[in-house]
């Protein structure tokens, strides 16, 4: 998220100084392996509160319970221009982060705030309810002087590149530069086989979850505090935006996706898995689209069905393949053990169930 600050001190992985466009970011001061933990840190800030209910007396009561260096440090956070009134809602509301698993809470971390957004990560937050801290892990190799970056919106990976860019500038008035938007260096065959790629995965979720986009025309946009046409240059919004009044997609889905029985859902759930690691999506994003695909398995075996109706050995890669990804992405000790055992345990119940089922058929 940009700033408007001096470069801080380094810690032991990263360092925080300027990023081209981005204000501040963070930077490795060293190869950093897959599966390192980066940061662990609890929230500096905590509102029992749904977002859309803060107000400014909310926070700034919040304010006297920092340290001194806490509060100097809030205060040189960025307040991106968004649909709140005040410079205080707008720099609290602009870094912070809700937990998974604990609706009514938004939480604000000093450092986490330090570090940009990508759709082409090479880190993964995870919040650890056992810590009650958010924890970034490196998700990929990351080399040195590398930035290290993270995606804002877990689950966009599915989206549409123009709807994902559109999300960033509605939610933090910036638009994603990363490799996977602006196709730096891409060729138009391979922009479009990943454009394809991304509406395939978009379709699937959509079949399996009901995921589906929301559509926005300029009314609703004004509605959230952007003026479309003062913002921008003239063209410039609609050159990046293009398309984006309308649904990216329609909401029919494709024949093959329709009134899928349990065999055609694990199917599908294998299918999602399989493009997001060809492009190039990890961590545990892609070990849940495969545990699904067991979930789904399981199901179908409780509710009677046949041994020949999904196969079996998939399940039993899918399980493999799921717990592989998570060693990779977490690493079993640290502050985060207790999380990763409870993983690790769910998981591996589920293959003792699939191989007990077996065994009683």
């Amino acid at each position: 998220m940009q700033e408007q600050i001096q470069p801080h001190s380094a810690t032991a992985l990263y360092t925080v100084r300027p990023s081209p466009s981005k204000g501040l970011g963070a930077f490795a001061t060293a190869p950093i392996p897959s599966g390192s933990l980066i940061l662990a840190e609890p929230p500096t800030i905590i509102l029992m509160q749904e977002a859309h209910a803060i107000r400014d007396a909310d926070i700034e009561a919040t304010l006297p319970t920092l340290s001194e260096a806490q509060r100097t440090a809030f205060a040189a956070l960025s307040a991106p221009p968004t649909q709140y009134q005040s410079e205080l809602l707008r720099k609290f509301m602009g870094n912070s982060m809700s937990p998974a698993g604990l609706p009514g809470t938004t939480c604000l971390c000093l450092q986490i705030a330090r570090f940009n957004h990508s759709c082409d990560p090479n880190a993964e937050m995870a919040w650890n309810p056992f810590t009650g801290s958010f924890n970034l892990y490196a998700i990929r190799a990351i080399s040195a002087d590398e930035e290290i970056v993270w995606n804002y919106i877990p689950g966009s990976n599915y989206m549409p590149r123009s709807y994902r860019r559109f999300l960033h500038f509605l939610n933090w008035r910036f638009v994603c530069t990363c490799a996977k938007c602006a196709g730096d260096g891409m060729s138009e065959p391979s922009r479009n086989r990943e454009d394809a790629q991304r509406e395939r995965m978009y379709s699937l979720r959509n079949a399996l979850q009901g995921f589906e986009l929301e559509a926005l025309g300029r009314d609703e946009i004004r509605a959230r505090g952007i003026d479309v046409e003062e913002t921008w240059a003239p063209g410039e919004l609609d050159a990046i935006l293009d398309g984006l009044w309308q649904p990216p997609r329609p909401s029919s889905l494709p024949a093959d996706l329709k009134d899928m029985d349990a065999k055609a859902q694990f199917g599908a759930w294998i299918q999602l898995a399989d493009l997001m690691e060809d492009a190039g999506i990890c961590g545990k994003e892609l070990a849940l689209a495969r545990l699904n695909a067991v979930d789904v398995a399981i199901g179908q075996m409780e509710g009677g069905g046949r041994e020949g109706e999904v196969n079996i050995g998939m399940v039993d890669q899918c399980v493999e393949r799921a717990m592989r990804g998570i060693y990779a992405s977490r690493p079993p000790g640290g502050p985060d053990v207790r999380a990763f055992e409870a993983m690790k345990e769910r998981w591996v119940g589920l293959r003792g169930e699939m191989v007990r089922r077996l065994r009683l058929g």
